[in-house]
């Protein structure tokens, strides 16, 4: 006498089309473009977490093992985001936040899409950093994703070489003395000096 087994499976509808016609659960197919701009978001998200891990890496204490505790994205943003941060100082953290929000709407829900206002934080940041400089701002927002990852890691890799070169304390000071650089430039709506009152 064969015995019934009973369990629930807990699906999610997005990813399952049903039931097939041979009793298996069949999964929902997932065209080509749909598969190249979910892996186009997850590869700028995973390559922004590489360069954030070597950020971490770059500012903790030699004998800190960033391995054992194991940090979500959006922890690891929030160690990097204190006040005297170059990533606040340089304006990346809402375009970083906004991409690791992208990346867990699109890996929850495969038909999710990206709109211009996802994207918005990115285009302000991309707007700030191409002033001056002739940067087209992309109109498809996977590219704007990628544009200004990019642009973050170009910068992230610059400030942890930077700060691994820092055995030398001027190296330190240069950072600290063009931070403060960049937050008085950005207060002034990049001038060089405070507006008229």
């Amino acid at each position: 006498m064969a015995r019934e087994t009973a369990f629930k499976i807990r699906v999610k509808p997005h990813l399952y089309e049903g039931w097939g016609p041979d009793g298996k659960l069949s999964l929902r197919r997932i065209t080509s473009a749909t598969a190249d701009r979910i892996g186009r978001v997850l590869l700028s998200h995973l390559m922004l977490e590489h360069y954030l891990d070597r950020n971490l890496t770059a500012i903790a204490p030699r004998d800190f093992d960033f391995a054992r505790p194991s940090l979500s994205f959006a922890q690891k943003v929030d160690i990097l985001s204190g006040p005297e941060s170059y990533l606040v100082a340089t304006g990346l953290v809402p375009g970083i936040r906004r991409v690791n929000k992208i990346r867990n709407s699109l890996a929850h829900d495969l038909r999710a899409e990206i709109s211009a206002a996802d994207v918005q934080p990115l285009v302000d940041y991309l707007r700030h950093a191409g002033r001056g400089r002739g940067l087209a701002i992309p109109k498809d927002p996977i590219v704007v994703v990628e544009t200004f990852s990019a642009l973050a890691i170009a910068g992230m890799v610059g400030f942890a070489s930077a700060v691994d070169a820092a055995g030398n304390p001027s190296v330190v000071e240069a950072i600290k003395h063009r931070t403060a650089a960049n937050k008085a430039l950005n207060a002034t709506g990049g001038r060089g000096r405070p507006p008229a009152r």
